[in-house]
């Protein structure tokens, strides 16, 4: 039986079928024994312990770890370098980016079992990914979407101000300021404005985050032509 103590209130008690409660005398021992022949387990793998943390190490996973847990793995360690920050370093050179790209294009190829030399667009259709560039374009027009919705903190509201149509209804495009600077042509702000007022009003005025994402996740491939380089040419 086990019971919570919570603001000097005690829950009810309740049994504990399965576990052993956090705290017990025997936990640690439980444990030990629990993980002593982890170690017998992997046949094509090693394993490193450290107290309770493990890694398990393989030169060749594509036929031994599961594609779910492939993809688990990405979306954890990996997918979150590429967004993090993008709506920052989007505005990169096309010679960074390629990099990039490059290393998404091998994680698909990992995570799918492809050949080196497969092409990538039907592994990210596969997958359900947008090629880097693309993502970077949606997280920017996210975080436009968030400020126009009061989703985001007032001070990058404040960063699109809208442009009302004098036929009284809003198309819900930003005003960006006329400069002959390259260098605030290039920012951020510019370019996810310049990204935001070439959506259809229709997916600019989208009743929910969730349903902005699909509509533009779905909308965004029709917007670039790949060139004969790895770079990306849009269309806006």
């Amino acid at each position: 039986m086990q019971s919570t103590t919570f603001n000097n209130f005690l829950s009810s008690p309740l049994s504990i079928h399965t576990g052993v409660p956090q705290g017990s005398i025997l936990g640690p021992l439980f444990f030990i024994i629990y993980i002593n022949d982890i170690f017998f387990i992997p046949k094509f793998s090693t394993i490193d312990l450290y107290a309770d943390d493990s890694t398990i190490t393989t030169s060749d996973s594509s036929p031994i770890i599961a594609l779910s847990s492939r993809l688990l793995f990405y979306n954890a360690h990996i997918l979150p370098y590429f967004d993090y920050c993008s709506n920052i370093w989007f505005s990169c050179n096309n010679n960074l980016l390629d990099k990039l790209s490059k290393l998404q294009k091998k994680a698909a190829r990992i995570i799918l079992n492809a050949d080196w030399q497969a092409h990538s667009e039907p592994l990210f259709q596969k997958l359900d990914w947008l090629p880097l560039p693309l993502r970077l374009k949606l997280n920017n027009l996210v975080l436009v979407f968030k400020s126009l919705n009061n989703l985001a903190p007032s001070y990058l509201t404040s960063l699109f101000p809208i442009s009302h149509t004098t036929k009284g209804k809003s198309e819900l495009r930003i005003i960006i300021p006329s400069t002959n600077s390259n260098k605030y042509n290039q920012s951020s702000v510019v370019r996810s404005s310049v990204l935001w007022n070439s959506l259809p009003t229709e997916i600019k005025q989208a009743s929910s985050l969730k349903s902005f994402k699909l509509l533009t996740k779905s909308y965004l491939p029709n917007t670039y032509l790949p060139t004969t380089s790895m770079s990306i040419m849009y269309i806006i």
